[in-house]
């Protein structure tokens, strides 16, 4: 799926519209990019041994391929269970937020239990949560809700802090029905805790009793005032048919991938730490049972395009490295600013990506159709001179689109799906030096072609972005492509040269060659100048 969005217009185009003014009293901070892929989540249910969670080993593979860091799931009894956490913590870096609740309840000593649990998953767990929604069911000691969880939590949460855990951020349990954080008011622990599910309807709406500022955040304070708040649940059914048991709607799948993104965008933009969507592969194959298909992998494994969007941001966005503190840019926003939605991150060499989402409903439930959203059309003018500004748009790829003039505002229509503008106020400038072969050319015998590309810029080019060579036979006007280099993914150094190495090879036979080496065919790495990007040269095979 790919959207058009990028469409340039005059000065005199914006003020014939009578555009307004988003504004911008005070230049914009931005936040850590990588933070806000580290406050990306997802559900999962390794105990599920029926389901699509049963095949581990594919379970594994796809959720290193999703590349999100974070799961959670139940502190268990099944040392199988712990086994596969610690396991996707040492291969993947995957750690897990553990609910404390389930059988531990009807243990007879739950406390000294569950410290014994956490015992064999120190290497995964990175969080507890208390009993889940307990007031759609939680008993203890012949008590229940609320009594039962003010009970339980306050027993677990001392033990944890008086165990070798105490470090262990613990969470207050969530609730299923948000006015119900009244009968827990204040109950012991470190963040809130919130499942805001928004039905069928967009992640920003603003509808009572679905919107998450007026009633998922409102009420969480009530149960954890003043501390800050994690979504332990979010999510849409993407059911083919209407399920009658479940009150929240089907959505489309186009619409669940783009609610998705913007749910992590938006919930971090309000300063929710962490997100986690529920949930990561649908459990059955039951077209009719909403609550089998919240997930973002289909029952067989193929990928939705909410996966396939989250994969993508994440590669965009993942910046890992120590702390640092953002700058603040300065710029303004013109044009139908209403619903457009913005979160400015910044990466540690210093180039700024903006994200703009159009926060309006992407999907009719009613009609049961998406909705044919119009963008929302505004102009970005940045006061600070930028080297180059490079967009994506992630539900359909990780790489960027074509470079967009940055001598001048930028204008755009902005959809209902996350698009992101990469803005460097410093550049890079690769230019290939130097063509030639690995060894001396002998004819029927394979040879790789060799180059060496210096960045004559004065920024260092992005780690983890591949940059290519491609090389061409340009022998009597033509323009053959023969092979090309793509495993260099290091950063490139302003100054600093580096030797290439196709990873394919070229059989020449006799006679005399022209050849052209072209790096950054596709435009991954944002330049200042794309100039002298190709050199020619000449192959003499005996």
């Amino acid at each position: 799926m790919s959207v058009q969005i990028w469409m340039k217009i005059s000065a005199a185009a914006v003020a014939v519209a009578g555009l307004s003014r988003f504004a911008c009293a005070a230049p914009v901070q931005a936040q850590q990019a990588d933070a806000f892929v580290d406050s990306i989540g997802v559900n999962t249910k390794l105990s599920y041994a029926d389901t699509p969670y049963g095949d581990y080993p594919k379970l594994k593979e796809m959720l290193g391929e999703s590349k999100i860091r974070h799961i959670r799931e139940g502190l268990t009894g099944d040392p199988v269970i712990y086994g596969r956490q610690n396991d996707l913590a040492v291969s993947l870096g995957i750690k897990t937020t553990l609910i404390v609740g389930g059988d531990l309840a009807t243990n007879a000593a739950p406390a000294q239990e569950m410290v014994r649990r956490l015992g064999l998953v120190k290497p995964s767990v990175e969080m507890l949560e208390g009993p889940n929604e307990p007031d759609a069911g939680f008993s203890y000691g012949g008590r229940q809700f609320p009594e039962s969880v003010l009970a339980f939590q306050k027993l677990t949460y001392n033990a944890a802090k008086a165990s070798a855990f105490a470090y262990l951020p613990y969470l207050v349990p969530s609730i299923s029905y948000p006015p119900k954080s009244s009968q827990v008011p204040n109950i012991v622990g470190d963040y809130g805790n919130i499942h805001s599910y928004h039905g069928a309807l967009n992640p920003e709406t603003t509808q009572t009793n679905l919107d998450l500022a007026g009633f998922y955040l409102k009420n969480a304070q009530i149960e954890a005032p003043g501390k800050p708040v994690i979504c332990t649940e979010t999510g849409n059914p993407t059911t083919a048919y209407d399920d009658p048991s479940l009150w929240m709607p089907r959505i489309s799948e186009i619409a669940e991938a783009k609610y998705a993104l913007r749910t992590y965008l938006e919930y971090f933009r309000v300063g929710i730490k962490r997100t986690f969507i529920h949930e990561f592969i649908d459990e059955h194959p039951n077209p009719r049972a909403s609550e089998q298909n919240f997930g973002l992998l289909r029952n067989d494994w193929s990928p939705k395009p909410a996966f396939v969007g989250i994969r993508n941001l994440i590669t965009i966005l993942s910046d890992p490295g120590p702390e640092f503190k953002p700058a603040p840019l300065d710029f303004d926003m013109t044009g139908d600013t209403a619903d457009v939605h913005q979160l400015l991150l910044e990466k540690r060499d210093g180039s700024y990506y903006l994200v703009l989402w159009h926060a309006v409903r992407s999907y009719d439930p009613a009609r049961k159709i998406d909705s044919d959203v119009a963008g929302a059309h505004v102009t970005l003018d940045f006061h600070s001179k930028l080297a180059a500004v490079q967009p994506f748009e992630p539900l359909a790829w990780s790489t960027p689109g074509a470079p967009i003039d940055a001598s001048q505002p930028v204008s755009l229509d902005v959809p209902d799906q996350p698009v992101i503008l990469l803005l460097v106020k410093n550049g890079a400038h690769l230019v290939v030096t130097k063509v030639g072969l690995d060894k001396s050319p002998v004819a029927g015998t394979p040879v790789h072609f060799t180059a060496t590309v210096q960045n004559q810029g004065t920024a260092a080019t992005p780690s983890g972005v591949v940059i290519a060579v491609t090389f061409f036979d340009t022998t009597g006007g033509q323009h053959k492509m023969l092979t090309y280099s793509s495993t260099f993914t290091g950063s490139i150094a302003a100054g600093q040269s580096v030797d290439m190495v196709s990873d394919g090879t070229w059989t020449p036979s006799s006679g005399k060659y022209d050849i052209q080496a072209l790096v950054d065919d596709v435009h991954r790495v944002p330049e200042t100048d794309r100039a002298n990007d190709t050199l020619d040269g000449v192959v003499v095979v005996p």
